[in-house]
Formats: structure tokens, sequence, C-alpha cells
């Protein structure tokens, strides 16, 4: 039994009701029902409890402590925690509650990422999740930062990891080729099993053994999957969590905000496309083991840069409105239209592609759409 109190809603179940009233409060609401179902489900019945720990009490290390102190560890009962703090957005930290208490924790991690195309273009998280990310490089050496740490370090807690091989977020993009999901749930559920091996070793199993890659294009295919761990953190946010991380998810893009250093934001928005670039070459140059492979494996890194220039024009449109320059944000705006005319164009040239971004999405967000017509207007009527 997985139960889940935090983060619940019923949109998408009308004939349902009910609400969980303080549910991040372990007097109150965690600590009774963790009690009653370690004793209904674990004790009474033995069966396996899973109770997951999102939008309850991951956030807060003091509660979870004060949980675990109360609870009972049985064999059949598990934690469950995301591997970072928070939704699944890259720079977020990784979370502080790993490692802690008691009871055997299981470790939650999304493949396809909500925030981040969904298995539409290439973006390889398996080795970030377990052996650190780039963004966790400088938090503090006497934290665990990363799987592999929390393993080495508190064995007995290790319960495994779950992965989110598909799933997350509300609409599209919708994938038809599975691949870059699979790449990520594969590598992470062979090491799960077994966490001395190292992460390369089991990439390398599948890129050849799963895949079909032989000899140089394994390490082509490693560096292209490697490009795309960077690429994606530079282009959606910055390696130092200069945007907020909520601009853009699904298929729609929100009016960027920035939060802290704009020319260092800026400069990986071009490292970014850059990295895009590289990983569209090295795409073209692997032998694939068969004709939709490329194809695939071609399109998916293509839809990757021209989704990833949007991102790039708009973020310096943001800047050049930020700095009233209005000969820059006649340029960005060009080249936003522009970017756009380029990606909804791709769908011709490369089948298998996912569904596309749109401009109209406005679920959850509001529309980068609305702001940027008051800005045309408003240029326009000052004769630019």
């Amino acid at each position: 039994m997985v139960v889940r109190i935090g983060e619940t809603y019923l949109d998408d179940a009308p004939h349902h009701q009910g609400a969980i009233a303080n549910k991040k409060s372990p007097g109150k609401t965690i600590i009774p029902l963790m009690q009653l179902l370690r004793e209904e489900v674990c004790v009474k019945h033995n069966k396996k409890l899973i109770f997951r720990t999102w939008g309850s009490f991951d956030h807060d290390s003091k509660a979870y402590q004060q949980v675990s102190d109360a609870i009972d560890p049985h064999p059949n009962l598990m934690i469950s925690i995301k591997h970072c703090e928070g939704d699944f957005h890259r720079g977020n930290s990784f979370s502080r509650s790993i490692g802690q208490g008691r009871h055997p924790q299981i470790i939650e991690v999304q493949c396809a990422r909500e925030y981040e195309g969904k298995g539409a273009y290439p973006n390889y998280i398996a080795r970030g999740v377990i052996e650190g990310f780039e963004e966790h490089a400088d938090m503090p050496t006497d934290k665990i930062n990363s799987i592999r740490e929390f393993v080495e370090t508190k064995p007995e807690l290790y319960g495994g990891i779950w992965t989110w091989s598909r799933g997350g977020g509300w609409d599209g993009p919708y994938i038809k080729n599975e691949f870059w999901c699979d790449l990520n749930a594969w590598v992470l559920a062979q090491w799960a099993q077994d966490p001395t091996q190292s992460e390369e070793a089991i990439f390398d199993r599948y890129a050849k053994d799963r895949l079909g890659l032989k000899g140089g294009d394994v390490e082509k295919f490693r560096k292209l999957c490697l490009l795309s761990t960077d690429a994606v953190v530079r282009g959606r946010n910055s390696t130092r969590r200069d945007m907020d991380p909520w601009w853009t998810r699904d298929q729609g893009i929100a009016w960027p905000i920035i939060k802290g250093d704009r020319q260092r934001n800026l400069k990986q928005k071009d490292e970014s496309v850059a990295l895009w670039k590289e990983i569209v070459t090295l795409a073209e140059s692997i032998q694939w083991p068969d004709a939709k492979s490329r194809e695939h494996a071609i399109g998916s890194a293509t839809y990757g840069l021209r989704l990833y220039e949007i991102y790039r024009s708009l973020i310096y449109l943001e800047d050049a409105e930020h700095r009233k320059d209005k000969a820059a944000m006649r340029q960005w705006l060009q080249a936003y239209d522009d970017a756009w005319k380029v990606y909804n164009n791709l769908p011709s040239s490369h089948p298998q592609l996912a569904t596309l971004y749109t401009r109209n999405y406005s679920r959850h967000m509001k529309k980068a759409e609305s702001k940027l017509q008051k800005l045309r207007e408003t240029l326009a009527r000052q004769g630019e």
C-alpha cells in the first residue's frame, strides 16, 4: 500500500470527495495515521506499507525526525522521499531528509521530466541522481548530496529506488518513442539492485546490449547524454538557480522570472544552445542500429535545440525589457518569432517527434504570449 497525504487533489476524480486536515502536522495527522496503518497493514496483515512524504513532511527535517522517533520500525514499513526537495526541478537541493531517522527509505525519481520535455528530447538524469548533479557541488560537504553517498553512508536505511518511468505533469508533450525515458529508468533500476556498480558501467551495458551500439559510437552516445544533462540545466534555469523554475512546464512557456545574476543566466543560455548544437552533431555522427533509431535520435536532439533556442530568445527578450532597451527588444522579438517558425516546421522532416510545445498553453501558468502582446503594442505606439 502506498499512502499519499501531501499533494492531493480531485481534479481527475469528480465523483470522489474528502480532504485531509493538518496534513503537515506530525502530531495531529502524520504520526496517528502512520501508527494506525502500521498496525493494520504491516502487523495484522503482514503487507508492505510505503508512506510517501511529498508535500507533507519532506521539507522539514525536524518534522521528519519527530515522525521517525514516534513510529517504531517494522520490516514492512518504508518511507518514500524524492531525491530533491520540492518538485523535480534541476537546481533544487538534494533532500535533507534522505539518510535521516531510523526507517528504510525508498527514493523517488522522475524519468519523464514534466518540466524538461517528458522524453521529447535527450535528457539524461540517471547519472546526476546517482552521483550528484553539477548544481549540488557547492552544497555542504557534511551533508548527503547523492543517492550513492546515501547508500555508502547509511546502507541500513537504503530501501531502493522507484521511478516515475512515465507520468508526471498534466498535458504534453506526448512522445511516440520512449527511448529517453527508458534509458533513465533502466540505468536507475539496474543500479538500485546493486549499488556497488558504477553508473558508467551500467550505461555502457545499455548502449551495447540494449541499444546495439559498437566501438566509438558508445563513447559518442555517452558524451551526447552527458551534454544533455548540462544543456538542460543551463537552458531552463542555471547551475546557480538564477530563474524561478516554474516558468515552463508541460507543453507551455510562461514569461520568465529572473531571480539571480542576470549576466550569468544569459551566458548559460548561450552555452545551452551551443551544447544542443553539439548534441545534434553527435546524434548525426553515430551509427545507430536501424533507421528508426537514427531518425528518432536526430529528430529528438533537433527538437531540443530548437526548443532551447526559443527559451534563449525569450529570456534575452525579458532582459531587454528589464533594461528598457527598445532596440534589443525588437531584435529578440524577431528572434523569438523566427525560433517558433523553425520549431513548428520540425514535424515535416521528423515524423517520430513528440507533440510540440504551444504558444497558447495557460494551465497553471500565465503564457508568455500575453506579456508579448502588450510589449508589441507598446513598441508599435512608440513607432518601434
